[in-house]
């Protein structure tokens, strides 16, 4: 793993490429003008940002490298998911249009409703540990749980973004939306179960956790829903929003024989 991580930048470049032309029907040995840095142009990066960007992504690859070298097996599973999600978002952010992946900004409202389901996922599983496990847990075992609840909202998460919950203009709205969020967080719970018992990452997993972990993060996020819609509907009626406050009011008289500038 060490080395795929290493070498990862142009590894993704050459399967990008690849993927591509095989999508177009083209010949996988065709030049064209869309690689990794030929898409950051596009974007608006001059050559000086983008080569900075690609020394970032090589950096941040190398340093995974090392780690994975140094750690123990559930914490290179940890980095694994971590770089899997990142290149999701990374190649989705240089705009294929050969590569049908789910709509998703990663600035504005969708990035930020995302990052706080993020959180509400993590606390949800770890919640659902402590609530089922909580009398049998040894002293040590909070660096087990946190890990555990961080892959298992990681791949949660991956599973809503493949998913229409985070679409940049939904085309539905109302039941549709929740139904499409429920049956994700289903998926996400499945495959955050699969993704730890492959890792070694579980603690104390079983099918009431999982059950659990579905039943909080589903009311935590549509909790946040709720919250950003009560926040819209206030600023499209700001009269209500706004608390009058009794204020001093100074009068002034004026002389009615004298004129006023």
């Amino acid at each position: 793993m060490a080395p795929i991580l290493a070498l990862g930048v142009p590894i993704m470049d050459t399967m990008l490429a690849v993927v591509r032309r095989l999508l177009v029907s083209a010949s996988i040995m065709a030049p064209d003008r869309d690689h990794i840095h030929h898409r950051l142009i596009a974007l608006g990066l001059s050559h000086r940002r983008a080569v900075l960007v690609l020394y970032a992504a090589c950096l941040l690859l190398n340093a995974a490298a090392i780690l994975t070298l140094r750690s123990a097996t559930r914490d290179t599973a940890l980095i694994a998911v971590a770089v899997a999600l990142g290149t999701f978002l990374g190649v989705r952010k240089l705009r294929y249009h050969e590569l049908p992946l789910p709509g998703f900004a990663l600035i504005g409202p969708h990035a930020l409703l995302a990052l706080a389901d993020a959180v509400c996922l993590v606390v949800a599983y770890a919640a659902a540990v402590y609530a089922l496990h909580g009398g049998t847990l040894p002293p040590d075992a909070n660096l087990d749980v946190a890990r555990a609840a961080t892959v298992a909202g990681v791949l949660e998460l991956t599973v809503l973004l493949l998913s229409d919950v985070y679409r940049d203009a939904p085309a539905t709205s109302g039941t549709r939306r929740w139904r499409v969020l429920g049956v994700a967080l289903v998926a996400g719970a499945v495959t955050a179960s699969v993704g730890l018992l492959a890792t070694r990452a579980a603690a104390y997993q079983d099918p009431a956790t999982v059950a659990l972990d579905v039943v909080l993060a589903a009311a935590l996020l549509a909790l946040m829903r709720g919250a950003a819609h009560a926040r819209r509907w206030m600023m499209r009626n700001p009269e209500i929003a706004i608390m009058t406050v009794p204020s001093r009011v100074h009068v002034v008289e004026i002389d009615s024989g004298q004129d006023a500038a």
